[in-house]
């Protein structure tokens, strides 16, 4: 349980909070050991983490805002359906094993393809403003019922905005296997990614 109690509120704890919210920005991630002079170091830290549990879960997870790590997640609520769906099993679909091994040979090819591709993604003047009304917005918002600390969470989430809309775009360049250097985000892209 690495957002435990026990765990979050130790140095290990710490460390992980320090690694999450230094890899969100990029940032160069070291470690240094005493036990035989160990140290390991990543420039370029890439991280994408999928929590999923309900409220009272997540809420342990983060106990406050004031270093900053809460504002660096995504929370998706969601409900599901009270319909039953039929359990038995079913040889006309494919099975979930098969599903996800296609989609990692996907990604893969996809991440073969992107290797060593210097690519930039460009937003419309309209994308940005929708992207600037959005900060603006839950900025004030956050600020003015919340506090200070929360305003990180407006600041963020509009870079989100910005990461996932592009994510979308590389796959869209992907699908269309473009050679170009330079590429617009699409403007659904950029309305899913704001969603």
């Amino acid at each position: 349980d690495v957002f435990g109690n026990s765990a979050s509120n130790s140095q290990y704890g710490t460390q992980i909070s320090s690694i999450l919210r230094k890899s969100f920005e990029f940032e160069s991630v070291s470690q240094a050991r005493k036990t035989d002079l160990e140290s390991s170091c990543n420039d370029t830290p890439k991280l994408v983490m999928v929590l999923s549990g309900t409220e009272n879960q997540v809420a342990k997870i983060f106990k406050s805002n004031q270093d900053g790590l809460y504002s660096r997640f995504m929370i998706v609520k969601g409900s599901a359906s009270p319909k039953w769906m039929d359990v038995r099993p079913d040889t006309s679909k494919v099975s979930q094993d098969s599903f996800f091994e296609s989609m990692a040979d996907n990604y893969f090819q996809m991440w073969k393809f992107f290797e060593g591709k210097n690519l930039e993604v460009k937003f419309t003047q309209d994308q940005w403003d929708r992207i600037n009304t959005f900060g603006e917005y839950y900025l004030a918002l956050a600020h003015h019922f919340t506090g200070e600390l929360a305003s990180s969470i407006a600041k963020r989430h509009a870079n989100m905005i910005t990461r996932l809309a592009a994510i979308l775009t590389m796959i869209r360049f992907y699908d269309n296997k473009s050679q170009m250097a330079e590429t617009y985000c699409n403007d659904d892209d950029c309305e899913t990614a704001g969603w």
